[in-house]
């Protein structure tokens, strides 16, 4: 072992030596090719910006330089006038040298004639809008001073050159390089030392191919970099023809040594470098550093390893057709029972009704359990196939599917009763479903749950609610002792018994009765008594009369029988049958002539008159709403007001009613009454109705008190702090409060005084009765002493006779309503029976309906 550990350790350091230096070289050259290639990206960017400040500076002064002359032109002599005047310009910061003016092929210059020499005639360059040139190169003269020439028309301006650019080349620290402005025919201009003006620019290469392939790239490209022998130096030079709107081109050139450029990196390659020796270093530190770690675990690694050989999965293998040939120590020390397992067959699966040899030939994994001593084994077996059967290799995953059945049981129970819930019966009636042969039974599902439940919580409260549910847990769970059924708390009060192989569907009608009678009698919960109500829906599985059943089906079926009897006053059970199905096919269909209701504005508002026994008048109109359709003309609106709450459509058609009811009351204005409306609880719950409704009444410019509103005692109580909020902010804004159906719900005087209410009605079941029942009358006038009391006005609502008139009328009623004086009736009718209504005619009461 020692010597293999010397050898290993001679191999990884020659090894490492060799892969070094491979990896010192391949950086060297990648960090002298980057530093290359960042260098020539920025000599390239310092050529384009002084190009740049070239070009603009050229084209501006040449802007001024017109400007400047048109300026002059009128001036009897142009010339003088340019001169004379020369001080008050400057391009670039200069002032011009001269002005001077070309006539034929000469040129008036510092009050001389100069002839142009033959050159200025070969070239386009010396009559172009801005160039570089000494006048010795024109003209017959001794002038060698460099000028930027600006030329328009015959015009000449002189600027000096050398101060011209001086600025442009100091501005990029030109000091570190050379910058020229040449031909492309390489006439050097100008020079940042101004050694080699006037020369050949590439006089200066050291070999003619690279001369020439410069000029090359120079014609070929607006801008470009080459790295070459220039003044016996090896350099970078970049060029960049300038732009000035020129037909004939010229450059601006910089030359880079190469040693000033790449010598300026020097010191970052050496950090580099260093920085890669130091890595290095510590590398072969860390690589000794965890050699030796290994090295310390490999007693480790190998007593694992024994410990793995001696310490194998529990394994199981079995001949093809499923019987055990033989278990590994592992299985036989878990397993205790291990000799009564013969065969696969043997084991307990946990998926019922499967054939674990299949599953094995197919090759899946068959998942078992074991019920050990102390607790279950939940163990899965892998299927490895051997030449005559299979190698069952088993993995031990209990904790997880112990956390499985934990997390099952939060989804399928009822945290309060502990009984499977509405999951649960959904994953159990699904199980039913699939199993055919069952089907021919008489099985059935009964849902039961309890009246006025939300009373009970918000007068009770939760805790003293969930021991209710127990109570009721409890006693249906002993009534079906010795039944084959399953009892589930589908949510909150609602429960449901699934009846398997029942002798005679009749036998669920005794049952629910003796549940009901034991349910229904007073239970004591904390020292209180209560008497419970039960209504009960069953679905009869009876499959011959279905096409199809699914576990859903099955439950809405059930679910439709009970709310049916519960909409019952005296039937405790109902059984689902066809006609309920045909009930929800109307619903679903009164739901869609709804919606397209809505859309074609179909309801209407009808108006009942109000009669004052104090002005012999009408003093007001209810607004009731009709549903102009033929096919609902004899449908109560209770019943589809009802339907359009359940799905908020009620909001929509709260709208239309506000808009016809509010038009109305507008057009009937003079006759100084006023209109009330009733409107739904779900549309005054809604966020924002007191501003809706404030903003359409405002739309209509209503006088304040034109509109009512009605609202039960019931709803009030509900949701009390919120509604009252809502009526005392539409009471302060002009709207009047009434309150309908009074006595019929709480009547609690404590409340009562705190109600932002101008009306009371008394409802029509009081008026009904109260000529044949003192107790009816004595209620009437209760009603009308309190009202009174509180500076309330009294509304009677269902007045049909005269009798029942001069009752109200003699206990100090202030306005009735009802039949005797006058149906609900359109608007046009309501505007005649206004302008028509008489006291006289009140007596007449055919002629009042």
């Amino acid at each position: 072992m020692k010597r293999f550990q010397i050898r290993l350790s001679i191999f990884m350091i020659l090894g490492f030596s060799v892969l070094s230096a491979l990896l010192y070289s391949s950086f060297f050259l990648i960090t002298n090719n980057f530093l290359k290639e960042r260098t020539t990206d920025n000599l390239s960017l310092i050529g384009e910006s002084m190009n740049t400040h070239l070009s603009s500076t050229f084209k501006k002064d040449y802007d001024a330089f017109l400007v400047y002359l048109d300026a002059h032109m009128n001036d009897v002599n142009p010339i003088d006038g340019l001169n004379d005047h020369k001080e008050s310009v400057t391009f670039n910061g200069l002032t011009p040298v001269t002005f001077g003016k070309k006539e034929g092929n000469t040129l008036s210059l510092f009050g001389e004639s100069l002839v142009y020499q033959q050159v200025f005639f070969e070239t386009n360059y010396f009559q172009i809008p801005v160039s570089i040139y000494p006048l010795s190169t024109v003209f017959n003269t001794e002038d060698q001073t460099n000028y930027v020439v600006f030329t328009s028309n015959d015009y000449v301006m002189l600027l000096d050159a050398n101060a011209y650019v001086e600025n442009i080349f100091n501005s990029n620290h030109a000091s570190s390089y050379q910058s020229y402005i040449i031909s492309q025919d390489g006439y050097v201009f100008i020079s940042s030392d101004q050694q080699y003006s006037t020369t050949k620019f590439g006089n200066h290469f050291l070999l003619e191919v690279e001369r020439k392939d410069f000029f090359l790239n120079l014609r070929s490209n607006q801008s470009g970099l080459i790295e070459t022998t220039y003044l016996d130096e090896v350099s970078f030079i970049t060029f960049n023809e300038v732009n000035y709107d020129s037909l004939e081109p010229i450059y601006f050139v910089n030359v880079f040594l190469y040693d000033d450029v790449i010598g300026s990196n020097q010191a970052l390659i050496e950090t580099l470098i260093l920085i890669f020796s130091l890595s290095v270093v510590l590398f072969i530190g860390f690589l000794l550093l965890g050699y030796k770690l290994v090295e310390m675990k490999v007693a480790d690694i190998e007593n694992s390893r024994f410990k793995f050989y001696y310490d194998k999965p529990m394994m199981v293998k079995i001949n093809r057709y499923g019987k055990i040939l033989k278990k590994n120590r592992s299985f036989k020390e878990t397993i205790v029972a291990h000799d009564k397992l013969v065969s696969v067959r043997d084991f307990l699966l946990v998926e019922d009704n499967q054939n674990p040899l299949d599953i094995i030939k197919r090759q899946k994994v068959l998942s078992t359990r074991f019920d050990l001593e102390k607790h279950q084994l939940y163990l899965r077996f892998i299927p490895l196939k051997t030449t005559f059967g299979y190698l069952l290799v088993a993995d031990n995953y209990t904790k997880l599917e112990l956390k499985f059945q934990s997390y099952r049981s939060i989804a399928h129970f009822n945290s309060i009763s502990k009984l499977p819930n509405i999951n649960h019966l959904k994953y159990d009636l699904a199980a039913y479903v699939s199993q055919t042969e069952t089907h021919s039974n008489k099985n059935a599902l009964l849902v039961f749950s309890m009246v006025n439940f939300t009373s009970y919580v918000k007068l009770l409260g939760e805790v003293v609610v969930n021991k209710m549910i127990i109570n009721i847990r409890n006693t249906t769970l002993e009534l079906l002792k010795n039944k084959n059924a399953t009892l589930y708390n589908l949510y909150q009060d609602h429960f449901a018994i699934f009846f398997k192989d029942l002798a005679s569907y009749e036998d669920i009608k005794p049952f629910v009765e003796k549940l009901s009678q034991t349910l229904e009698q007073t239970i004591d919960v904390d020292e209180n008594n209560f008497l419970l109500d039960f209504r009960f829906g069953v679905f009869n599985l009876e499959h011959d009369n279905y096409v199809s059943l699914n576990q859903d089906e099955i439950y809405d079926n059930a679910m439709l029988a009970l709310n049916k009897c519960k909409t019952l006053l005296t039937s405790k059970l109902v059984t689902y049958d066809i006609t309920l199905g045909q009930f929800v096919n109307k619903k679903e269909q009164m739901e869609r002539d709804l919606i397209e209701a809505i859309e074609k504005e179909e309801f209407v508002m009808f108006l009942q008159p109000q009669y004052s026994t104090v002005s012999d008048r009408i003093v007001g109109f209810e607004a009731l709403i009709r549903w102009d359709n033929k096919k609902y003309l004899s449908t109560s609106p209770e019943e589809y007001i009802s339907l359009a709450e359940s799905n908020n459509l009620i909001i929509d058609i709260g709208r239309q009613i506000m808009h016809q009811t509010f038009k109305m009351a507008k057009a009937l204005e003079s006759y100084d009454i006023n209109i009330s409306m009733n409107i739904s609880p779900v549309q005054m719950l809604q966020a924002g109705f007191t501003n809706e409704f404030m903003q359409i009444y405002q739309s209509y410019d209503l006088k304040p008190n034109s509109i009512s509103i009605e609202v039960t005692e019931t709803f009030l109580m509900t949701s009390f702090e919120l509604i009252i909020e809502k009526l005392k902010i539409l009471q302060r804004f002009g709207v009047s409060i009434h309150l309908d159906d009074f006595g019929t719900g709480y009547s609690s005087l404590l409340y009562l005084k705190e109600l932002p209410i101008d009306s009371i009605k008394i409802d029509r079941k009081f008026i009904m009765y109260a000529l044949s029942d003192k107790y009816s009358k004595a209620i009437i006038n209760m009603i009308i002493s309190l009202a009174k009391n509180l500076d309330l006005e009294v509304i009677a609502e269902g007045v049909e006779d005269d009798k029942q008139y001069q009752l109200l009328k003699k206990s100090g009623c202030n306005t009735v309503q009802g039949f005797y004086i006058g149906k609900a009736m359109r608007f046009d009718d309501a505007v005649v029976l206004l302008n028509e209504f008489s006291l006289d005619k009140l007596s007449k009461k055919k002629e009042v309906k």
